[in-house]
């Protein structure tokens, strides 16, 4: 007898394993007239017959009659089914019998996979059976990608009465991710499947679309408050969400959601540098603005009539929220570079829009933004302007002190150097309040100044100063019909009815027709304003080679404005606000009748206000709206026009941009 070994496959080796090698040979072999047998030894089939052709006959119908088939597992938990169980069973029982067996359904302990092995027509009928069953029943996750957030959102909110049917025997598990733009499917796959396409089916019925609000403070106000309105909409035919920066897929081009600018173009401020407030420097700086994202909101709906009712809502509630504010005041024309700064940093903190506007007679300066910080925005600014005009009043006072008394220090070349008006005003008022020791700069060090004595030191250095008095030295006096003041600083005198005074000043009053009942004429009696005035009327009169420099013209106001100009005169300030059409200066009118009419702001009780005050003019020229102070006299003049007026040949007011140029003499209060 002759012996072959094969090496046969795994799979086909189990089965012949698993049955008795006898009635396998009888079945395959003998019966088909082939003198051979074969046996399973260490791991491999023997053959054995009559003859090498017997061998190799029985080889060749081993290859054609036996075969098996390898199905992939991707769920495991397959197996563990009672209805897998119970099909193979019946798979087994209907393949194999007790005198026969046509297949081996076999898992290997290692590996994710099930082998069918046997007779070829039987392994080929039940792996199909077996495939069929793994492929239904094996548990899947599946993605649905939607258009958007809100969709999501609607599916699962509006549309739950549709899907809630698919997850009622806990079948399908449905998972909405808020992070992403899908909806997960997990579930045995004859479930999943029918579910996937429900969820299309919805989501093709429905529109999403995206609302960008380019309003300061909307994205913040919705980041804070934004619940009430959620709760709002929630039985409305839409949904809204406020998109978040990790909903921003790659996929954008649909909609703008880029950053915005508050302010594109560039707003330039005017401010003063420099020591002396006579030395008025204009530079120009670029007020940045800040940017802000947009509210973004993606909404979603059946019809576009709903999308279009969602859209509106939002805009009418972020309207409802936002506020605007403006401030027309000349004192923002003196911003300086950091007042810039700090309104940048308002913007960004309070995520509001601060824009300026020059184009007017006066600079005007508009928050917008959400009401609360719009509030807290003009808060902040109304304090910056307040500080100008203190600085500002503080520059004059000092200004006007220098005129009067005069500080100097002996240099090393033994000659006298004015202090900056500053540092005088310092040093006279120290001296006024007698205090004894005060502390300046000179040479940029800091030197301590010894009233009694005067003179600064520093370490082993001594510098001499010298106090000029001007009133001691000035052949103005003060008028002769002033009273005693008493030691005030600031007296209003009332001027007798029927006397010569209240006469000349009722007939300036009336001299072109004013008929309004006077109530009471007061003369204005400050000694420190009236000697700064007299100082500058010589200095013209020297100048302009004239005596013709100083008019009496009229300045209407409102009752607020009556301290400030008894103690500090005519407010530059105050320039642009009744207009500014021929300068930012302080205004005065030749006629009566226009200040009384125009300007002259009645009160509470219906009494109006108007002075009569003493104007240096001096030489002057036709203005022109944004001049800050007066023209050359010629292209190569050094000298400068004294004041500016409306009609050079025949002028109706006059425009004067040096504090001391006028003097408020007589307050005249009447009935409209």
């Amino acid at each position: 007898m002759k012996q072959k070994p094969l090496k046969m496959d795994p799979s086909l080796l189990e089965f012949l394993k698993s049955v008795n090698c006898e009635e396998m040979s009888e079945c395959l072999f003998t019966s088909k007239g082939i003198c051979a047998v074969y046996r399973v030894e260490n791991g491999d089939v023997v053959l054995t017959g009559s003859t090498d052709k017997a061998l190799t006959e029985a080889e060749k119908k081993l290859q054609m009659t036996l075969t098996s088939s390898t199905l992939s597992l991707e769920d495991l938990g397959v197996l563990k089914k009672p209805e897998w169980r119970s099909l193979g069973d019946e798979l087994c029982d209907t393949y194999n019998s007790a005198k026969k067996k046509t297949i081996v359904i076999h898992h290997p302990k290692h590996g994710d996979g099930l082998i069918v092995s046997g007779f070829r027509v039987p392994v080929s009928e039940v792996s199909r059976s077996l495939e069929k069953f793994i492929n239904a029943h094996s548990n899947i996750k599946e993605v649905i990608r939607v258009r958007s957030y809100a969709m999501v959102k609607f599916i699962l909110e509006k549309k739950s009465e549709v899907w809630q049917s698919l997850v009622k025997n806990n079948k399908v598990k449905v998972h909405f991710n808020p992070k992403i733009p899908f909806i997960r499917l997990s579930g045995e796959r004859v479930h999943v499947q029918p579910a996937m396409e429900t969820f299309q089916k919805i989501s093709d019925t429905l529109v999403t679309d995206k609302l960008v609000i380019k309003k300061a403070g909307a994205k913040k106000y919705f980041q804070e408050q934004g619940s009430m309105f959620f709760v709002m909409i929630r039985d409305r035919r839409f949904v809204v969400i406020l998109e978040e920066s990790h909903m921003r897929d790659e996929d954008r081009d649909n909609y703008d959601s880029g950053r915005i600018k508050v302010k594109k173009q560039e707003t330039k401020i005017d401010y003063f540098c420099g020591d002396s407030p006579l030395l008025s420097v204009i530079e120009d700086f670029v007020m940045v603005g800040e940017e802000f994202e947009p509210a973004v909101f993606q909404l979603c709906a059946e019809t576009r009539q709903d999308l279009n009712e969602a859209r509106e809502l939002i805009s009418s509630f972020i309207v409802r929220e936002q506020a605007s504010s403006s401030i027309r005041d000349t004192a923002i024309n003196r911003f300086t570079r950091e007042d810039a700064e700090t309104l940048t940093n308002l913007q960004r903190d309070l995520t509001v829009s601060i824009q300026l506007n020059k184009a007017g007679p006066e600079p005007v300066i508009t928050v917008e933004g959400l009401t609360r910080d719009v509030v807290k925005a003009v808060r902040s600014l109304r304090e910056m302007i307040r500080k100008v005009e203190k600085n500002k009043s503080h520059k004059r006072e000092a200004f006007i002190l220098s005129s009067i008394v005069k500080w100097q220090y002996l240099d090393s070349r033994n000659q006298m150097v004015p202090f900056d008006v500053y540092t005088n005003y310092d040093l006279e008022e120290a001296f006024a309040k007698k205090q004894p020791r005060i502390k300046i700069e000179i040479y940029n060090e800091q030197y301590e100044v010894d009233l009694t004595r005067r003179v600064a030191t520093r370490r082993n250095r001594t510098i001499k100063l010298i106090r000029v008095d001007r009133r001691d030295q000035s052949s103005d006096t003060l008028p002769g019909h002033w009273e005693d003041a008493k030691g005030s600083f600031v007296k209003r005198i009332p001027v007798q009815p029927g006397s010569q005074e209240y006469k000349d000043v009722e007939k300036e009053f009336r001299r072109t027709g004013l008929n309004n009942q006077i109530l009471n004429i007061e003369r204005v009696q400050n000694e420190t304003l009236w000697r700064s005035y007299m100082i500058q009327k010589k200095h013209l009169d020297d100048k302009n080679k004239h005596k013709n420099n100083e008019r009496k013209l009229f300045h209407g106001t409102g009752s607020e404005n009556i301290d400030k100009i008894d103690h500090r005169g005519f407010n530059r300030s105050y320039a642009g606000m009744h207009g500014a059409m021929y300068g930012n200066g302080a205004y005065f009118a030749v006629d009566p009748s226009y200040s009384a009419r125009g300007y002259s702001k009645p009160d509470r009780l219906g009494h109006k206000r108007m002075y009569l005050a003493r104007v240096l003019v001096g030489d002057y020229t036709t203005g022109k709206a944004g001049l800050l102070s007066p023209p050359a006299k010629s292209s190569t003049a050094t000298d400068l026009y004294d004041s500016l007026t409306d009609n050079q040949q025949n002028p109706s007011m006059f425009v004067i941009f040096h504090d001391a140029q006028a003097y408020p003499e007589y307050l005249i209060t009447f009935h409209i």
